[in-house]
């Protein structure tokens, strides 16, 4: 490759990198003292210029009001979900169960069904037979013995949505 063609860039990384460039002639006097001398004392502002230096940085004129939520905000994961029920109860432990076909999971001894109402754990029939959403549910047991419930993509579930069969018997 001859040299002078081994450090030129593809016009598309051309363009790319053109979008992030600054055009000096257009950033205001204070941003161009701070490209020159690497501080910038915004105390010494006026009230204009401050206003140009808002506009600059942030692409719009600053009318006081608070910024509008984006169109598209981050969707919640179940990431998000699992350190909610985390926090709110801090001082639970959350394990999970396999759910049955017929809604019913075994923890600590005991069996538990769920209500066929919740539409998660309800068969959806298709052409090759039922099939499942959700087979997984978690438990969380607080230091005070009690449970509560959310399904596998950690979405809460109403106490009284789950039944307590009673101890499994042998």
């Amino acid at each position: 490759m001859p040299q002078d063609e081994k450090n030129t860039l593809s016009a598309y990384k051309e363009s790319i990198l053109g979008d992030r460039e600054i055009n000096l002639s257009d950033c205001p006097a204070c941003v161009m003292e701070l490209l020159e001398t690497g501080e910038l004392d915004t105390a010494a502002l006026n009230h204009d210029e401050r206003q140009e230096l808002r506009a600059f940085l942030y692409g719009a004129e600053d009318d006081g009001k608070p910024e509008k939520a984006c169109a598209t905000q981050r969707r919640e994961t179940r990431f998000d979900r699992i350190n909610r029920l985390m926090k709110r109860f801090s001082n639970g432990r959350i394990t999970t169960a396999c759910v049955d076909t017929d809604n019913h999971f075994f923890y600590n001894g005991r069996c538990f069904e769920i209500d066929p109402g919740l539409t998660q754990y309800a068969p959806k029939h298709t052409r090759y037979g039922d099939q499942y959403d959700m087979d997984r549910i978690m438990i969380i047991e607080c230091v005070d013995h009690t449970l509560h419930f959310a399904d596998q993509d950690a979405h809460s579930i109403e106490d009284n949505l789950v039944y307590d069969l009673g101890e499994i018997k042998a």
